[in-house]
């Protein structure tokens, strides 16, 4: 058994193309105390979304000022806006995966869920935090990962 949180169809069209079979966990609250009901999952692919709610890994380390952080939020309103049920139920589902030693695909969003699980941090604007943070010849495109 698979699980995913908000595929596209071609990912869930591949995972059946290899025989398993795709359970999409519902993004509705209290879902995340209910995972170890859900055993065996085989796998897990995370993907797509909103931003994580940087609170949840206490960005502490960003340069940037409160109104360059109000600037993000105000031209990129649909890329940051926050779903915190939604990173609850994701990070739970990571942390459970991390502790069972089940398979795990991150992609895009998934990989920073992941990377956040494992107390990581991410950047909020990639840009204007490595200009600030490293010279020219040390930047790279590192999807916000820290």
């Amino acid at each position: 058994m698979w699980f995913f949180q908000l595929s596209g169809e071609y990912h869930l069209d591949l995972i059946v193309g290899y025989g398993a079979v795709p359970v999409i966990v519902p993004r509705v609250a209290g879902v995340h105390t209910l995972l170890h009901s859900f055993e065996p999952i085989h796998g897990v692919l995370l993907c797509e979304g909103e931003d994580i709610d940087p609170s949840l890994y206490e960005d502490e380390e960003t340069n940037l000022s409160k109104e360059e952080l109000e600037e993000i939020r105000r031209l990129h309103a649909s890329d940051t806006a926050i779903d915190k049920e939604k990173d609850t139920i994701e990070l739970a589902l990571t942390k459970h995966c991390l502790e069972r030693n089940i398979p795990y695909l991150g992609i895009c969003r998934g990989s920073q869920v992941l990377n956040v699980a494992c107390g990581g941090t991410l950047y909020q604007d990639i840009g204007k935090e490595l200009s600030k943070n490293y010279p020219p010849e040390k930047k790279s495109g590192s999807y916000g990962l820290r």
